[in-house]
């Protein structure tokens, strides 16, 4: 008896051969498909999630005694809001409105990703016959209506009232003398909106500001550096350069380092105000170049 031969014949096994590779493609298509999409589904988890990617990354420029909490609350906006859904223009608007004018310059931008707040801050900066101001050319009762008229709560306005009054009496704001000349009408806006951007490392520093006249376009500044104790007079100041000038990088790590080193040769000078009383410094010019440089040059 013969052996039978039970195997298929050439073409089934062909056939099932290309049903099995069309049956692992696909297997293989869905596996990859699906692994695509729980990495999407983590991926958005991880996103929405994320403090990084949420509005209390945003980062924040010119605020002063307002902290970031107080920012949001303004705006309406929990800090734990994505960026994917947050609305600037509207957050802008909000900001504006409920600031009540003790914010100013307000612009927001944000992505997915990153965001950015930038607002002038009204704080106080300086003393003029005895009356504090501030970086807006108010006084501090206009400022303190200000913050009454915000949308924080109301322990949150006491806590920022009590702040800039005490800032305002506590001695540490620089003087400020005019040379010559009546101040006039809205001379108080003139006379501190020059130091609005000026770095508070900076300002305080800062003992006293006089202008030689009353166009506000010229000053000397008196500046006490508290390591050495030195006060050093800086001549010739435009209005207009004293962001440059005093640039915190610039200023506080180069510039005053180099006076002091300067001043270890240098003799004491007697400075009067336009009052009459005096004080010792150590003085030094402030001088333009074409190529818009500035030197500070010591005074013998």
């Amino acid at each position: 008896m013969k052996n039978e031969d039970f195997s298929a014949p050439p073409s089934y096994l062909t056939i099932d051969d290309e049903l099995e590779k069309r049956n692992t493609h696909y297997r293989n298509k869905k596996t990859f498909f699906l692994v695509l999409l729980l990495l999407w589904i983590l991926s958005l988890f991880l996103y929405l999630s994320l403090p990084v990617f949420h509005v209390e990354s945003l980062r924040f420029e010119g605020l002063r005694n307002l902290d970031k909490e107080d920012v949001f609350y303004m705006m309406g906006v929990h800090k734990k809001t994505s960026l994917l859904t947050f609305d600037s223009k509207e957050a802008s608007q909000n900001l504006e409105k409920n600031s009540s004018g003790l914010l100013s310059g307000i612009k927001i931008s944000s992505n997915v990703f990153s965001g950015k707040v930038v607002a002038e801050e009204d704080f106080p900066l300086g003393q003029y016959e005895g009356i504090s101001y501030f970086s807006s050319g108010k006084k501090l009762d206009e400022v303190l209506s200000l913050i009454d008229n915000t949308n924080l709560e109301e322990e949150r306005k006491k806590e920022l009232k009590q702040t800039v009054s005490e800032k305002c009496q506590s001695g540490s704001l620089f003087k400020v003398h005019i040379r010559q000349g009546d101040v006039g009408e809205d001379f108080s806006k003139k006379m501190f909106s020059p130091f609005k951007n000026t770095s508070s490392l900076v300002l305080d520093g800062f003992s006293d500001v006089v202008y030689k006249n009353e166009n506000f376009k010229i000053m000397d500044v008196l500046y006490k550096d508290t390591r050495t104790e030195r006060v050093f007079c800086f001549e010739n100041v435009l209005y207009d350069k004293i962001d440059k000038i005093f640039n915190q990088k610039v200023f506080l790590n180069e510039a005053l380092n180099a006076c002091n080193k300067q001043a270890e040769t240098l003799s004491l000078q007697e400075y009067k105000f336009p009052e009459g009383n005096s004080i010792d410094v150590y003085h030094f010019k402030v001088e333009y170049r074409q190529n818009d440089t500035i030197d500070i040059v010591k005074q013998y």
